[in-house]
């Protein structure tokens, strides 16, 4: 009698860890399914922003180098420190060449982290700053867009909305960007980059490409 209560409860335990399981596994699912509809209803949204952007965005297009550029903008991710820097720097040299530069750089976390120092013309938002599918919402943000750059440069390896809202947006005369399927609207010159390329590389494409262009 003792045994067979015994072996009734382990049956009915492993009955009811399969049900934990299964009704685990039902939950992951929908949760998948959400997650899904979500994207969908983001990527909708973000291309419906990006298509009014490009309609109504006129302006002028004139191709030049960033050699005879008096006036550059620039917007980037903020994927980590050291690639922080290595922009920072060239920043600097384009500085130290008599440009007018202004820049914007994002960083995808709720803060923007302690490296990244605020200086004139230099501004850092975080995913605080966008809306829930992407959408820069910060005031100031709109005073870069309007500025008629010579040059646009976004610096953006991995695909991203934020940087090419901004970048749909902008008046600049020239604008320059990763080569991608479907950057062809947002960007007048582009430079493709293979998988194992990174900033450095894109630094150094865009500097010795741009001196064949007019200016």
């Amino acid at each position: 009698m003792k045994e067979s209560l015994l072996n009734t409860l382990k049956n009915l335990f492993r009955i009811k860890s399969v049900l934990i399981i299964y009704v685990s596994l039902l939950v992951q699912k929908e949760n998948s399914k959400i997650d899904t509809v979500i994207r969908r209803f983001k990527l909708f949204f973000q291309k419906r922003e990006l298509k009014r952007n490009l309609k109504n965005n006129n302006r002028y297009v004139e191709f030049q180098s960033i050699e005879s550029a008096k006036t550059v903008g620039v917007v980037f991710v903020v994927e980590d420190e050291a690639s922080y820097f290595r922009i920072d720097n060239w920043l600097k040299k384009l500085v130290a060449a008599g440009k007018e530069v202004r820049v914007v750089g994002y960083h995808h976390s709720d803060n923007v982290p302690h490296y990244c120092i605020p200086k004139l013309k230099h501004e850092y938002y975080s995913k605080k700053d966008v809306n829930w599918y992407g959408k820069p919402i910060r005031p100031s943000l709109k005073d870069f867009v309007k500025e008629p750059f010579q040059i646009l440069i976004d610096l953006t390896i991995d695909d991203n909305f934020t940087t090419k809202y901004i970048a749909s947006l902008s008046k600049s005369s020239m604008k320059v960007g990763k080569k991608s399927d479907g950057n062809e609207d947002f960007y007048d010159f582009m430079i493709a980059l293979n998988e194992e390329q990174d900033i450095e590389d894109f630094i150094y494409f865009i500097e010795s490409y741009t001196k064949q262009l007019k200016g």
